[in-house]
């Protein structure tokens, strides 16, 4: 099929924008809910997680105008879901930005590219603490054909 008669899609699926204990299992990574590294806690369901700023609308805003559907992944025919891991600091930054799964090094990359680009988030909190959380944010990419209009259709 060629490539005029298809258009991308690219969301998120921000209803699962952050994973407790129980989503991580799905994806095969951590199943604890708390995980020490450099002797800082990271938390994976804390009291209040880490947001972005603006919120759910603003972070869709960002990915749809961020994310360009790689031309060689669009060729391929690649979609799916893109699972990005990373750590929202005390600070608001990102740090440990990876797959957790991943679909082509095509679209994982342009994920990993597009989260790289976030302002700093607004931080989450234990036991009304700042503290570090996890994240693992799903971003889909979709192929979806485009009907064509028969001339008697232009009405």
């Amino acid at each position: 099929m060629p490539n005029s008669s298809r258009i991308l899609l690219i969301s998120a699926s921000l209803t699962f924008l952050h994973f407790g204990a129980a989503g991580y299992s799905h994806i095969n990574m951590i199943r604890d809910t708390t995980v020490e590294a450099k002797g800082d806690s990271i938390y994976l369901d804390a009291d209040e997680m880490a947001q972005y700023p603006g919120g759910m609308d603003a972070l869709a805003a960002f990915l749809a105008n961020k994310v360009q559907y790689p031309a060689r992944a669009r060729t391929r025919g690649d979609q799916g879901s893109v699972f990005v891991s990373f750590i929202v600091e005390k600070d608001g930054t990102l740090s440990d930005i990876k797959i957790a799964k991943g679909i082509s090094e095509e679209l994982d990359q342009e994920s990993i590219r597009v989260v790289r680009l976030f302002p700093p988030w607004i931080p989450g909190k234990k036991d009304g603490i700042v503290a570090r959380t996890r994240f693992v944010l799903p971003i889909k990419y979709k192929l979806q054909e485009v009907k064509k209009l028969r001339r008697r259709d232009w009405h």
